[in-house]
């Protein structure tokens, strides 16, 4: 298995041979929520452990399709131009999923300060919903690959890099500048690279361009010194 060759021990998922103590869905859907991940997250931290521990939580709570999951829970109603008829319904229910995100993620870092060891969250999304009308790739392709990220130490109690165009495999560096550890020239390396070259990506408006897996490399719009 491919996790293993990246050095993971332990594989969690619902259906595994480590059974998952949270799967509480809400509504309808039919994956399990953000607050039973987290939950689960919560509960792997804080068993005994000796030296540090690397986590990666995958959570599919607002993933597509977003069919009417949260019949008794619409808090959100929308209007304008940006959206088709079909698609009102999903956008609703996608505004409520992220509305319960923020809660629970609010819940999990009140419970990770809670922590006498240090834990730094590095929180991101890998790509935004596609519900919109006119959201064209050829037109709107970075931007539409942009997400929300963070990252949070329990120890400083402060969010860093939250509004800093990077790529993802910039994270570990950040995190590691982030809480002052010292680094690996690997790391270092990692860590220069970002500062100069925040972001790059193949040309995401090409399909032609991602199968070729690289080899049209766009810095357009992404550099920013």
């Amino acid at each position: 298995m491919c996790l293993k060759k990246f050095g993971f021990n332990k594989f969690y998922y619902d259906g595994s041979k480590y059974k998952l103590t949270y799967k509480k869905r809400i509504g309808s859907s039919p994956y399990i929520s953000d607050e039973s991940a987290y939950k689960n997250t919560l509960k792997i931290i804080n068993q005994k452990h000796s030296g540090s521990r690397f986590i990666q939580l995958s959570t599919m709570q607002n993933h597509m399709p977003f069919t009417d999951y949260y019949p008794n829970a619409k808090s959100f109603k929308i209007s304008g131009s940006a959206f088709s008829k079909d698609s009102k319904s999903s956008i609703e229910t996608y505004s409520q999923g992220l509305n319960y995100t923020d809660k629970s993620l609010k819940k999990f870092i009140t419970k990770i300060n809670k922590i006498h060891k240090p834990v730094t969250i590095v929180w991101y999304g890998d790509h935004l919903a596609s519900l919109y009308n006119k959201d064209s790739m050829s037109k709107y392709g970075i931007p539409l690959h942009e997400t929300d990220y963070f990252i949070y130490n329990n120890q400083t109690k402060k969010i860093t890099h939250s509004n800093k165009v990077v790529s993802p495999y910039s994270f570990s560096a950040l995190a590691l500048k982030a809480d002052n550890i010292k680094v690996s020239p690997y790391y270092a390396l990692i860590t220069n690279v970002t500062e100069d070259l925040p972001a790059m990506t193949i040309d995401p408006t090409s399909s032609q361009s991602n199968s070729l897996n690289g080899s049209n490399i766009l810095f357009q719009k992404m550099v920013k010194r």
